[in-house]
């Protein structure tokens, strides 16, 4: 279990990267929307397709990893994937250093779902701005 759970929290926080890289490219199609800047804001739309790509990759292989090992699937898929709120049962019956590597996962999952939201609104502004236009 533990050569999974390090698997997860790399493909975890390798997802959290590219959501990093979305947002920061979603802010700069912000501001070449705002200058009306269709070139720049056409390039950047093409990137950041590109990197929602490569999230959706990175969430292939995260489901694929969570299934590897089937004695541990449903726990792995919990840990993984499942609803964060219950985070709390993730650890029964792990040792310790599995313990801590569930934590960072956990860690990990609480910023990545911050990310999205803050994505999500910002998407949210920048359809509003463009169907005012």
């Amino acid at each position: 279990m533990d050569k999974a759970l390090e698997n997860i929290m790399i493909l975890l926080q390798r997802r959290y990267n590219f959501l990093r890289e979305i947002g920061r490219l979603t802010d700069e199609l912000a501001e070449a929307t705002e200058r009306r800047d269709t070139v720049s804001a056409s390039l950047l739309l093409e990137m950041r397709g590109e990197q929602m790509e490569r999230h959706a990759a990175c969430e292939g292989e995260l489901r694929r990893q969570t299934e590897e090992e089937v004695s541990l699937r449903r726990k792995l898929y919990a840990i993984a994937l499942g609803p964060i709120s219950q985070a709390d049962g993730w650890t029964e019956g792990v040792s310790p250093a599995q313990a801590a590597m569930i934590q960072k996962i956990r860690e990990i999952r609480v910023r990545t779902q911050s990310l999205i939201e803050q994505i999500r609104a910002k998407d949210s502004m920048l359809a509003r701005r463009v169907r005012h236009r």
